[in-house]
């Protein structure tokens, strides 16, 4: 009997067909989450200061750079849709990231709204 308690041939090949996938799920969980983070980071400063390109440029054309900036973050293929509009005082940016393949598991697209209010210029 007690041979059959010392016999532990394959159980190490057992353990890692369980606890192999679980390391990889988490590991992969891990560095989307820690991606995220840093395309919102990003994300968040190029739309501050496209909020603050519209108070000497068009609105197009800030729009059109916070749009290239963000292609050289966005590594895969993520689908972004950046909206700026300059008022009379103030600016309104509006960033959209869809993440395609991950984000459906992890939450809604990344979205960023922000407001900038200029002061009034002196003549």
């Amino acid at each position: 009997m007690l041979h059959f308690l010392r016999n532990r041939n394959g159980q190490g090949i057992l353990e890692s067909l369980l606890a192999l996938p679980l390391v990889i799920l988490s590991t992969s969980s891990i560095l989307f989450l820690c991606y995220r983070g840093v395309v919102y980071f990003y994300a968040d400063f190029y739309l501050h200061e496209a909020l603050i390109c519209t108070d000497e440029s068009s609105d197009r054309s800030c729009s059109q750079e916070l749009e290239n900036k963000l292609n050289a973050v966005l590594i895969g293929n993520e689908k972004s849709t950046a909206r700026v509009h300059r008022g009379p005082r103030e600016a309104q940016g509006r960033l959209e990231i869809h993440f395609p393949f991950i984000a459906s598991n992890f939450g809604p697209p990344l979205v960023i709204e922000k407001r900038l209010s200029f002061p009034v210029k002196a003549d």
